[in-house]
């Protein structure tokens, strides 16, 4: 009778647990960082955006929409996201009002450059770079909409550019204009615009 011999099955070894890679922190240059905060902190969002905006969707989008002259301009910062980020307030003298507040000076705080702009030739509203506010030029005067303001206080121009008309005035006629020449409001022309027809026009989409 033969007695089966057991044979031994050697398991291959197992090898260690690999430890978690560790990948190299994320560098993220000043101006990525204050645009990224930017987006995080600005209400609403849609006022950062560049995509065309037409004049109702100014008006849908806009806390304030207010016509006056700027009277002070000054420079600052606010600690959000773990640094610093420069802003700007400009003050304006309100002369004509279709939302939000109505008399006195309006005040609003915006991400500002790091250094102080150089000033704006008259009745144009100097861009700082792609992705940021116009600025604006003590003593002249804008129609303004912009946005509600965010928890650390700061609001924007709705759509950028597209939400600030410089008013220029030649005798008793005024103009108004936006950095895009007033292209793809959906009004019937393009470029300057009397005053009061941008006025009127703004009116309407605000009563639908």
């Amino acid at each position: 009778m033969h007695t089966s011999t057991p044979t031994s099955c050697t398991l291959p070894a197992t090898k260690p647990a690999l430890a978690p890679r560790r990948w190299p922190p994320l560098k993220i240059g000043g101006a990525a960082l204050g645009l990224a905060l930017a987006f995080a902190f600005t209400s609403p969002v849609q006022a950062l955006s560049v995509r065309q905006m037409t004049l109702g969707d100014l008006c849908i989008n806009a806390r304030h929409i207010v016509r006056g002259e700027v009277v002070d301009v000054s420079y600052g910062s606010v600690q959000a996201g773990g640094g610093t980020l420069p802003t700007v307030t400009y003050r304006l003298k309100i002369k004509e009002a279709f939302a939000g507040q109505r008399y006195g000076v309006f005040e609003f705080t915006c991400l500002g450059s790091k250094k102080n702009p150089s000033a704006a030739p008259v009745g144009q509203a100097q861009r700082q770079s792609t992705l940021e506010l116009p600025v604006l030029k003590q003593g002249q005067e804008y129609l303004l909409f912009t946005t509600q303001s965010s928890r650390i206080g700061l609001s924007s121009l709705v759509g950028l550019g597209q939400g600030c008309f410089s008013i220029q005035a030649k005798g008793d006629k005024e103009t108004a204009v936006n950095e895009r020449m007033n292209v793809g409001l959906g009004l019937p022309r393009s470029g300057p615009l009397p005053y009061e027809e941008l006025a009127a026009a703004i009116r309407r989409n605000l009563a639908k």
